[in-house]
Formats: structure tokens, sequence, C-alpha cells
């Protein structure tokens, strides 16, 4: 299953500042990211989510995107 958000620029630049990032990554992450407009973070998350917490989370508004999809 492929998730994809459609973020705008505020949402990317609170997701920026939640996330701790130091300024030198936010500026770096701003300068590339008209790069990426679909991200696939399926290796990154298989290498980085040893507890599944991550892919239970997206896993849960996938479904939930599902059934507000079908009950329409």
């Amino acid at each position: 299953m492929k998730i994809i958000f459609n973020l705008s620029e505020r949402q990317i630049q609170k997701a920026m500042i939640l996330s701790g990032l130091a300024d030198a990554e936010v500026d770096k992450i701003n300068s590339v990211l008209p790069k990426y407009p679909e991200l696939d973070i399926t290796e990154f998350m298989e290498k980085n989510d040893e507890d599944n917490y991550a892919h239970l989370a997206f896993a849960s508004f996938a479904l939930g995107t599902i059934v507000q999809l079908e009950d329409k």
C-alpha cells in the first residue's frame, strides 16, 4: 500500500518544528523539497521502525480512509 500525504507548506513547516530538526537540516530540506512531490518511505520505515509503531499508525490512518471512501 502506498500512502501519499498532500501537505501544505504550513503543515510541512510545523512538522519540521515538531521533529526537532536543527536549523541547518531545516534549510537543507527546504532547499530540496521541490524535488520530492511524492515520497515513498517504505524502505526507510523498514530500516528505522523496529517496533512497528509508525507502521501501525500509518495503517490505522489508511484503514480509516478506506472506511470513509467505502461509506460514500
